[in-house]
């Protein structure tokens, strides 16, 4: 809508949010006390994680498979919101 074209739209993005996030973390750290134990093991697990998310989405499932996915994800998150809207 702003001329933009999403393709360049969603590099920039994607290159810039690991910096972002990166920071917010750092900031964080400074904040608390760090238990260097169970970081490394959730940065493994996120690790592992990513690879089969990638593999997955990759050679297992196709754009519409992809789609529908991600329409079901939102309406639960939709119903959720909802829900705790109404408690």
């Amino acid at each position: 809508m702003l001329g933009f074209k999403p393709k360049k739209v969603a590099t920039t993005v994607s290159f810039i949010v690991p910096f972002s996030a990166l920071g917010s973390f750092a900031t964080y750290v400074s904040m608390i006390h760090l238990y260097y134990i169970a970081l490394a093991t959730i940065a493994i697990c996120a690790i592992i994680g990513g690879h089969i998310g990638n593999f997955l989405m990759q050679f297992k499932l196709n754009q519409k498979q992809v789609k529908k996915l991600l329409a079901v994800m939102l309406y639960i998150l939709a119903i959720k919101m909802l829900w705790h809207l109404i408690e």
